[in-house]
């Protein structure tokens, strides 16, 4: 008497439904919204505008919104996002008084990064800035200039003839 039972629609109306729910899932558009990625190098000072950027679609929630008369702190170079730590009123932020230093800098290092200058055997501490970030091209030297303090720079100097300065680089 099995084919005089009726068949279990509510069930397979359900499956359909979830199926469907599913499948809307897997193919819906992410949602995006519009933000600013440099079109060509923008040096710290420049004031971004349309000019020197880009709009792109990114899934919402991947970078901070940017105001819209940003003057760029640091160097953002060409294709980057321009990012919250990237703009501000920093133009110049090397104090007066202050010597820029040649010393070998990691890559990621960007204009205006703070960093800690250790001469190694002594265990001098000295806290600067990134004045000028090396070449981002591997085959290159990592040379870079660090802005830091008068009273320092005749000991941080000495120290870098010889080696026996590393350059640490903030995160935060």
């Amino acid at each position: 008497m099995m084919w005089l039972s009726s068949p279990p629609w509510g069930r397979w109306i359900l499956v359909v439904v979830v199926a469907l729910g599913v499948i809307y899932l897997e193919v819906r558009p992410e949602p995006t919204v519009q933000h600013p990625f440099a079109t060509r190098a923008i040096l710290a000072g420049e004031t971004i505008t349309t000019d020197n950027t880009e709009l792109r679609s990114v899934p919402i929630g991947l970078f901070e919104t940017i105001p819209g008369s940003s003057t760029a702190a640091r160097l953002i170079p060409s294709g980057s996002p321009v990012l919250t730590h990237d703009v501000g009123d920093k133009s110049d932020p090397i104090p007066s008084g202050w010597w820029v230093v040649s010393l070998d800098v990691p890559r990621s290092a960007r204009e205006g990064d703070r960093v800690r200058v250790v001469v190694v055997d002594s265990g001098l501490v000295v806290e600067g800035y990134v004045a000028a970030a090396p070449d981002p091209d591997p085959f290159s030297h990592l040379g870079g200039g660090i802005a830091i303090p008068g009273e320092h720079a005749a000991t941080i100097a000495g120290a870098a003839v010889d080696g026996r300065v590393v350059v640490l680089i903030s995160t935060g």
